[in-house]
């Protein structure tokens, strides 16, 4: 992009007034905010959760193992004591435990996506702020300038009415003018502290400026608009979320599946019987061992309800990801067009800023060798002013548009 160069002080004062601020450029500030932002970080722990979730979705069934007492009334009746110790292990026969470690990994993916989009719409969200501080450090300096010149214009003033030079409505009025735009230059500076505010929660670090002059704006880019929704499709992270949701929709289906599977429970005992001293029935002690297996009869399994409404979740990831689709070629589309509109727009008014300074300039110097009344020269002010807000606004919306556009592609 053209770098415009303005003359304030005019132009120049404008420029040498301004305070060096320090701040980390935008590519520094977008790093921050990845890496200290606390509510993405905290996001990102979802992954750890998702994966733990995985990895419990590994351990096999544990055996159960009982133990038993049994007492025959022998305290008075002397009919033994029995100990029985049993294990028992059950056995999914329908793939049950890889089913839920497939719908355990497709979680994982979905959740990687999902923080991958926070990230996305983060560093959109942060663009915009900056931008806006930007956009507010150049308003607070301009404002300022103004101030300070309107000032010597109304001290000057107040010289020459003292001499007899000017009367004292214009002296008046210069000191009026001169205490708006300090009431302006005020308002200003609570708009860029406010804006830095904004920008210091959002990069998790307390910053009191920018490091940019000027707003890092590049050309469109050279390929067509076909290639970036190709790119988009391929890179944005809530369509590979919807797709990983999509799986996960089938991954569940499976594990429902599995779940009306028979289940196989073996069966081990092992029992021991004290002596019976019992005089009409006496018996030895002995030991017993028992084996075996169970298989629960699950006539739960012809309800087709929860297979229909996995089947029916499928098909509705599915139409999510069309509709995602066809969502990310429209806003592709949008952003790159909105994009090319806003640099025309800035690039087309430079011309007319520069004409806007040029008559400043010179009713600021007609006025002090008195071709030029204050009326005029407030005017004058007052155009440069709102036209230079224009092009600052206008620089802003470029930028925006142009992290919009980096965002619709998810790069």
């Amino acid at each position: 992009m053209k770098r415009l160069t303005i003359n304030l002080m005019i132009i120049t004062a404008l420029c040498c007034s301004a305070k060096a601020e320090v701040l980390p450029d935008y590519e520094t500030f977008l790093q921050k905010v990845a890496s200290q932002n606390t509510a993405y970080l905290a996001e990102k722990y979802a992954i750890d959760i998702a994966l733990a979730g995985e990895q419990a979705a590994r351990v096999f069934r544990d055996p159960e193992l009982s133990f038993s007492y049994g007492n025959n009334q022998d305290w008075n009746l002397q009919m033994g004591q029995t100990f029985d110790v049993g294990l028992t292990y059950t056995i999914p026969l329908g793939g049950e435990r890889a089913a839920n470690i497939g719908a355990a990994k497709a979680e994982v993916e979905v959740t990687r996506a999902a923080v991958a989009d926070y990230l996305r719409n983060l560093r959109q969200q942060a663009a915009e702020m900056y931008a806006m501080a930007w956009l507010a450090i150049q308003s607070e300096q301009v404002y300022h300038t103004t101030y300070l010149i309107m000032s010597e214009i109304a001290r000057g003033d107040s010289l020459r009415l003292a001499v007899g030079d000017t009367d004292k409505a214009t002296a008046m009025q210069s000191q009026v003018e001169a205490n708006l735009c300090f009431h302006q230059w005020q308002n200003a500076l609570v708009e860029k502290q406010n804006a830095l505010a904004d920008l210091s929660l959002i990069s998790g670090e307390t910053l009191t400026g920018i490091a940019d002059s000027i707003l890092p704006i590049v050309p469109l880019p050279t390929a067509s608009l076909e290639e970036l929704q190709q790119r988009a499709l391929a890179n944005r992270a809530d369509l590979i979320r919807a797709l990983a949701e999509k799986t996960l929709t089938q991954q569940q289906l499976r594990v429902i599946k599995a779940g009306q599977h028979l289940e196989l429970t073996l069966e081990a005992g092992y029992t021991h019987a004290m002596r019976v001293r019992n005089e009409e029935a006496p018996a030895p002690p002995f030991d017993g061992f028992s084996v075996g297996f169970s298989i629960p009869l699950k006539f739960s399994s012809a309800n087709k309800g929860p297979v229909q409404q996995a089947k029916a979740q499928i098909k509705q990831a599915e139409m999510n990801v069309q509709a995602l689709q066809q969502q990310i070629l429209t806003e592709v589309q949008q952003t790159y067009y909105a994009y090319a509109a806003k640099s025309r727009l800035m690039t087309t008014f430079t011309r007319t800023l520069e004409d806007a300074a040029q008559v400043l300039h010179q009713r600021t110097q007609g006025y002090h060798k008195g071709d030029t009344s204050l009326l005029e020269l407030i005017a004058a002010r007052t155009a440069y002013n709102e036209l230079y807000q224009t092009y600052l606004t206008d620089v802003a919306d470029a930028f925006i548009a142009q992290a919009t556009l980096a965002t619709a592609i998810g790069e």
